[in-house]
């Protein structure tokens, strides 16, 4: 992910201006765009800022007024050069990866606000998302899925702890196979979220791996493991004795195919913890 701040010419558009910035201060342009904050942020320049900005622009700026962009880095390290295509001054004098947690802990004062609420809008691109490093996906697939549901829940703690939103007020909704960690988050944390929306719910994992004839199940097996390999599938880590009590819940409005996940003892008793 790449942090600039430059200015947008007249009739330019914003991620032509994000590209051509990152061009002119790192001297290559070797990344593609990942995902953009929706709207944009502002914020103001504290008086003694504004003061000396004001001698050295020549202008009285109250603050500025950003759009922030997502980038993945798809060039090598040492094709990075802070004196830029030659077309302006140097800005920075070194550059380091950081995880975002550092950039706001690094970011001045009166900027955290915004680096905070940039973080956390990009935050499912930056941890388990397919577009981050595949190590963070290893990390909340196969016996490791269950993280997947800790990384869910804590942020919505954030969003409850930040004030973005009042505890009371916390939903999730979920697409599809996802809503196999929603569901989980809200039967682990059932204090946390007020409602949820499961959409077209894929929680049959159990049934569907065990049907390697099925078009999807090979692909599912790198995602959650393969149960005919012990080692490789434990339920335990699917989260099932949190979320056996869901079929109860959901039985009246669900599909009851899509809900067999949650009678996995029945489908694979050797496989269940006690």
């Amino acid at each position: 992910m790449f942090l600039n701040e430059g200015g947008v010419d007249e009739g330019e558009d914003p991620i032509s201006a994000a590209i051509k910035e990152l061009r002119e201060e790192t001297g290559f342009s070797s990344a593609e765009v990942i995902a953009e904050v929706p709207y944009w942020l502002t914020y103001d320049f504290p008086p003694d800022v504004r003061e000396k900005l004001k001698h050295q622009w020549g202008s009285d700026w109250k603050g500025q007024a950003q759009k922030w962009f997502l980038l993945k880095f798809t060039g090598k390290d040492e094709k990075i050069n802070l004196l830029g295509n030659g077309t302006e001054k140097a800005e920075f004098g070194e550059w380091s990866w950081m995880s975002p947690e550092q950039i706001v802990e690094l970011a001045v004062d009166f900027k955290k606000p915004v680096y905070k609420e940039v973080m956390t809008v990009f935050a499912p691109h930056l941890q388990g998302g397919g577009s981050g490093d595949s190590l963070w996906h290893k990390s909340g697939s196969g016996l490791y899925k269950q993280n997947s549901v800790y990384d869910f829940v804590a942020c919505a703690d954030y969003l409850v702890n930040e004030d973005y939103v009042h505890r009371d007020r916390v939903g999730a909704i979920g697409f599809s196979a996802r809503c196999l960690v929603v569901g989980a988050a809200i039967n682990m944390y059932p204090d946390l979220f007020r409602a949820a929306i499961l959409k077209v719910p894929f929680l049959d994992v159990c049934n569907t791996l065990f049907d390697p004839s099925l078009p999807l199940t090979i692909l599912d097996y790198e995602e959650f493991g393969n149960p005919q390999i012990h080692s490789q599938f434990k339920p335990r880590v699917l989260g099932v004795p949190q979320i056996k009590s869901l079929r109860d819940r959901l039985d009246n409005w669900l599909d009851k195919v899509h809900t067999a996940l949650l009678s996995v003892e029945a489908e694979a008793p050797d496989l269940v913890a006690s």
